[in-house]
């Protein structure tokens, strides 16, 4: 009888240890299956190389973007200004030569409040800037007319005809203009050649070239409407962050002599 009952729970011992191989198994391979869909989404998040990583959001930028519609009008405003005299904006072969330039270096001025600011980040990290500008500004032209281009019965030359004698009839003619357009300004960021600080680059993209009607007063004949193009510089506009965390001193462990030195340095990347 004590023979069996031993025979007995040495088979159920048996069967328990195979219940339990099984069960570990299948615990093992689930953990294996786990571990695998787990790393492909950790990946991106890994560093190498480095101690930390930190990931900074865009969106507080995208929200102070926003802000700035609310800021006064003053500070919402930009000013265009000439600097110097660039030769001459109108040139009219027809009119025998005659042209049109500004009378002085600093005779082009103008102004536009940039309303309805927004922001969005893409997925290269850069930030798309959005705004809408409604311009006017005055111009100071110096005109000089020579008159129309007479042109005899017989065929000449491209660009023959017969001009008036003399230089012509100079005037000084103020004329105005006004322009909506909508601003287009994108963003990128990088990490700096001394790899301690964030440098950012802005560029306005689009548009490239503003067209504009000059409105230019004739006394009793009106006003004469003549289209004119500004140039937009596509230059960049370039700036730098800081440093996130620059930490430095020492601290002192019982037993030991004398105290140890640390930094702490977060660099962006």
């Amino acid at each position: 009888m004590k023979v069996i009952i031993a025979l007995a729970i040495l088979a159920a011992c048996v069967q328990a240890l195979a219940d339990t191989t099984t069960s570990i198994a299948e615990q093992q391979a689930r953990i294996a299956a786990l571990q695998k869909d787990v790393g492909s989404l950790v990946a991106p998040l890994q560093t190498f190389h480095t101690d930390v990583r930190v990931f900074a959001s865009l969106e507080p930028i995208v929200a102070a973007v926003a802000d700035l519609n609310g800021r006064p009008s003053n500070e919402r405003t930009l000013t265009l200004q000439s600097t110097a005299v660039n030769g001459h904006i109108v040139d009219n072969n027809g009119l025998c030569n005659s042209f049109a330039e500004l009378q002085g270096p600093g005779d082009l001025h103008a102004q536009g409040e940039l309303t309805g600011f927004r922001a969005a980040t893409q997925d290269d990290g850069s930030i798309l800037l959005n705004s809408h500008a409604a311009t006017s500004g005055h111009i100071q032209l110096h005109v000089q007319f020579f008159g129309p281009r007479v042109y005899p019965p017989w065929p000449l030359p491209r660009g023959g005809g017969a001009c008036p004698y003399g230089g012509g009839n100079g005037t000084s003619i103020g004329a105005g203009f006004n322009k909506d357009l909508d601003l287009h300004i994108r963003v990128t960021f990088a990490l700096a050649p001394d790899g301690q600080s964030l440098t950012y680059q802005a560029i306005l993209y689009d548009p490239t070239k503003v067209d504009v009607t000059v409105s230019i007063g004739l006394g009793a004949l009106g006003n004469l409407g003549y289209p004119m193009s500004f140039d937009i510089p596509q230059s960049p506009y370039t700036g730098q962050f800081p440093l996130l965390v620059a930490k430095g001193g020492s601290f002192t462990i019982p037993g030991e002599r004398g105290p140890r030195e640390y930094a702490l340095v977060l660099k962006p990347a």
